[in-house]
């Protein structure tokens, strides 16, 4: 591996480590993270690489994966030209020879996640603390991801009440309509028949005969049907027919 444009190492769709060092670091780099998975296989923790296109160095604890980086840190000092040399960049970095170790994870923002060389002790020393730290950001990933599961438990069953309370409106949406175009076809057999018994009666005032074999007589019978499979208060309502309901009775 080549040193890139901050000088440093980095693998790519390797199964590896994910440690972001400079050349003279990287031994030592290998050497924390070895003390570290170690330390954290003893108390029963997982640690794997996984196999993405970038290296990711993973710890399974509580039932949650977080993922760790080891890095450099970078200085960044004003590029000054060699040599005639023209629109060079305007920046050098250059690996300080400190490293820090960071839980790479969002939740947990007030928890510490990044433990750094300093003055009092090296990255080496601490380690015992960044195991606890992982253990606190597990938990709180834990107690993340539970009330996401509870919002989500709780939007599907509010979902779930919409849905009903939808369905109870349409139904009783449809019985109201059901309810008017059955009140709608009784007063419309109703009409019918008045109208019927007025024929009938206007005939017999004329002497014209309204039996059976006679055309008035068979058109009042049809007339009388029709006007019966309208109403729905009848049993033999005819509930194919356009706009009428199964019988109430």
């Amino acid at each position: 591996m080549r040193p890139g444009l901050y000088g440093t190492l980095t693998a790519r769709r390797e199964k590896c480590l994910d440690l972001r060092v400079g050349p003279r670091s990287l031994e030592r780099a290998l050497r924390v993270m070895d003390a570290l998975v170690k330390a954290l296989e003893r108390r029963g923790f997982h640690v794997e690489v996984s196999t993405a296109e970038k290296p990711a160095t993973q710890v399974e604890i509580l039932g949650q994966r977080l993922r760790i980086v080891l890095e450099e840190r970078i200085r960044r000092t004003e590029h000054v030209p060699r040599n005639g040399e023209r629109n060079g960049p305007k920046w050098d970095y250059v690996p300080s020879g400190q490293l820090r170790l960071k839980i790479d994870e969002r939740v947990g923002r007030s928890a510490r996640k990044i433990w750094s060389d300093g003055e009092r002790a090296r990255l080496e020393r601490q380690l015992n603390h960044v195991i606890v730290g992982l253990v606190v950001i597990a938990d709180a990933k834990r107690a993340w991801q539970q009330k996401r599961e509870r919002e989500e438990t709780a939007r599907r069953e509010a979902e779930r009440r919409r849905a009903l309370a939808e369905q109870a409106r349409r139904e009783e949406e449809e019985r109201r309509r059901v309810l008017e175009r059955q009140a709608d076809s009784w007063a419309k057999s109703q009409r019918l028949r008045a109208f019927i018994d007025e024929v009938e009666r206007r005939a017999n005032a004329k002497g014209v005969s309204v039996a059976a074999d006679r055309e008035l007589g068979a058109w009042i019978a049809w007339a009388r049907q029709h006007a019966d499979r309208l109403d729905p208060l009848r049993a033999d309502a005819d509930i194919d027919e356009p706009g009428t309901e199964t019988a109430l009775i």
